[in-house]
């Protein structure tokens, strides 16, 4: 991947996370998707389901696609802080561009992330902790298109 690719990646990332992207047309349908573009890049997340759900991220410049990751994951109790996710993964997008950086902590929540490889292609799970027990986990994988 580019430099400007990897770069306009950590910049859509943290759009996407703090809910600044705009809704994306949802395929397939009843999907859940946001869209970030800007000059000849564009990035897109569409996630399906809520407690149990899977999604891709793709990474297009003009129309070809150039990286995606795809994710699968589920919440593990009912109040789960979706805002501290947000959080979790705003702290890390910039140095880490796959999920969250390898940890963060906030009061009694933690945020775990263990990720092998380069941007080209790469695998790792995250979780999440409320005072010693997992409340949430996702496992991803991903890398280049050629």
């Amino acid at each position: 991947m580019t430099q400007e690719a990897e770069r306009f990646l950590i910049q859509a990332k943290s759009a996407v996370y703090a809910g600044a992207a705009g809704e994306a047309d949802s395929s397939p349908l009843r999907s859940h998707s946001r869209l970030y573009a800007d000059g000849k890049f564009r990035y897109t997340d569409s996630c399906l389901g809520t407690e149990q759900f899977a999604g891709q991220e793709v990474l297009l410049e003009g129309e070809s696609p150039v990286w995606a990751v795809n994710y699968v994951g589920r919440i593990l109790e009912r109040d789960f802080p979706i805002n501290f996710l947000r959080e979790a993964l705003l702290a890390g997008c910039c140095s880490f561009p796959y999920r969250g950086r390898e940890q963060y902590e906030k009061g009694d929540w933690i945020y775990h992330c263990t990720a092998r490889g380069e941007p080209d292609w790469f695998y790792g799970y995250e979780e999440i902790l409320y005072r010693n027990r997992r409340i949430y986990e996702c496992a991803f994988h991903g890398g280049e298109i050629r």
